[in-house]
């Protein structure tokens, strides 16, 4: 007798996801060194919440408004599971998710944009990782 394997639909990569990927790995030295700043403020030397918005609403260039910044701190993580009636509330946010608001933050902030998110991604990254003087 064989075993049957059923096919689950997992979704597989795509080009745009790799492409995501490369532009954040590419830039993983800065990235961190950005993050950093911003956790060396605490003991847990993690980037709080409000430090993360504040980078997309004050600290660059992109003065995006706190109320339409605030979608880019829902981190997949943090989405409510099944028999939750409450998203945990996250006071700081890991490395792991910091690369995920990268990708929330740019496309909300050029979502009119025909660009792919990759480059949207770059549009940002020149911006912020400017803020640690990274050469990109």
């Amino acid at each position: 007798a064989s075993l049957t394997i059923p096919d689950l639909d997992v979704p597989r990569p795509t080009s745009v996801d790799e492409d995501v990927n490369l532009t954040l790995d590419a830039n993983m030295q800065g990235i961190k060194a950005l993050y950093d700043l911003f956790g060396h403020s605490n003991k847990l030397r993690k980037m709080s919440r409000h430090q993360a918005i504040q980078l997309m609403t004050r600290d660059s260039n992109f003065k995006m408004s706190e109320k339409d910044a605030r979608p880019a701190t829902t981190f997949t993580a943090n989405l409510l599971k099944p028999g939750q009636t409450q998203s945990p509330q996250i006071d700081h946010i890991s490395v792991i998710e910091f690369l995920e608001l990268i990708g929330r933050f740019a496309d909300l902030y050029m979502n009119d944009s025909e660009l792919p998110l990759d480059e949207k991604i770059n549009y940002v990254l020149d911006e912020w990782l400017a803020l640690v003087n990274y050469q990109r």
